[in-house]
């Protein structure tokens, strides 16, 4: 017989197994916790304080918040005779010490917390796990383990700094290494803004620079040549801080990922002069490329700059795009002289783009970078 959502509710039925099924493993499982407290320690529990060993004051009762739902668990206590500090040993073994949450409910919101809104995270997880946080328990516990990967990768970066580069006879395994930089404004609340100096016509500021990077290998082109990014080989990371820390970030980031195992390796950017430093700097043997579309830009600021006429900036705009594609940086800088203003301050503007173009034309010979295989335009940091 056919079922009916009037006789028959199967999603109400698929919900009241799921809650029978996790009400029944999250008993076990709160036994489960509690045996790992009836296991004898090899050596005395240490207070941490003054180094003497604790007494154990009995059992004490502890509800945690889990992937099966809320679980109650015991575990013993240890007390410093001397200081009055405290243990909880089986919490420290179980990684809750502190916390209310297990480590998947931390893991999961985390994850979550990185794709949305901590609100979102919340909703989500009452959805489709039956776990109940609210929005700020989301945003605490995201932000406590994103800080805690941060201070892992910073001690990381920071080893990573005094360790010699490998011998230079070391095999190079990675074809291309690309490594991209970028930095874009970002909204931020008002308290983050506070005395900081900004573009808003009262000199305050609505937005901070976060400066943003990604490292990605290449060893392929398609059929027709066009370069083919490595799957799963894109690594990507950003913070809002000084461009001195952020070239050391994008550094331990591109070591990991084979810096000097690359037989290659290519910054690909704008030519902000910070990005140029940051790879003068910590990248001196890369291979430098001006995102396409950023140098198309300039083309195009420069012909607004030379011509008042929509159709005369149109019609130099396209040959001069053209030309850039071919990398004929030098053609397009003699024919723009030519149409140099009289007006001081369009010819100001103008001259700013033929400088651009004048320092930045070995990074811009596109063609002959097509013809090697490589990617001109930045999309992964964009994206």
């Amino acid at each position: 017989m056919a079922l009916r959502r009037s006789e028959h509710d199967l999603e109400a039925l698929e919900s009241a197994v799921r809650d029978a099924v996790l009400a029944q493993g999250a008993a076990m499982l709160g036994k489960f916790m509690s045996a790992v407290d009836a296991a004898k320690p090899d050596t005395p529990h240490v207070c941490p304080k003054c180094r003497r060993a604790m007494h154990c004051n009995g059992p004490r009762a502890k509800k945690i918040l889990t992937l099966l739902g809320e679980v109650e668990y015991s575990r013993s206590m240890y007390q410093c005779p001397a200081c009055g500090q405290t243990r909880y040993p089986s919490d420290e073994a179980l990684d809750i010490q502190g916390a209310s949450r297990s480590p998947g409910v931390r893991r999961q919101t985390a994850r979550l917390g990185s794709k949305e809104t901590f609100q979102e995270v919340a909703e989500d997880l009452l959805e489709l796990a039956g776990i109940r946080l609210s929005r700020k328990d989301a945003e605490r516990i995201s932000e406590s383990i994103g800080s805690d990967i941060e201070a892992r990768d910073c001690r990381e970066r920071e080893r990573m700094r005094f360790q010699p580069p490998p011998a230079l006879d070391t095999p190079k395994t990675i074809e291309t290494l690309y490594i991209e930089m970028d930095g874009t404004g970002i909204p931020m609340v008002p308290w983050e803004l506070e005395g900081r100096k900004g573009k808003q016509e009262d000199g305050k500021s609505k937005t901070r620079e976060v400066k943003l990077g990604c490292v990605f290998t290449l060893a392929t082109c398609d059929e027709e040549g066009r370069p083919i990014r490595d799957p799963a080989s894109t690594t990507f990371t950003g913070a809002i801080e000084d461009a001195a820390t952020f070239g050391w970030r994008m550094y331990g980031t591109a070591f990991r990922r084979g810096l000097f195992n690359a037989k290659r390796v290519v910054v690909l950017a704008d030519g902000a002069e910070w990005i140029k430093n940051l790879a003068d700097t910590h990248f001196p043997m890369a291979l430098r490329i001006v995102d396409f579309y950023h140098a198309k830009e300039h083309v195009a600021n420069l012909c607004k700059a030379l011509f008042r006429k929509p159709e005369d900036i149109g019609r130099h705009r396209e040959a001069w795009w053209d030309w850039l594609a071919q990398g004929r940086i030098e053609a397009i800088l003699e024919n723009a002289a030519l149409y140099l203003p009289r007006d001081t301050d369009a010819a100001k503007d103008a001259q700013r783009e033929l400088n651009y173009l004048d320092k930045n034309k070995e990074h811009l010979r596109y063609q002959k970078f097509r013809e090697q295989g490589l990617f001109i335009l930045k999309t992964p940091v964009e994206s």
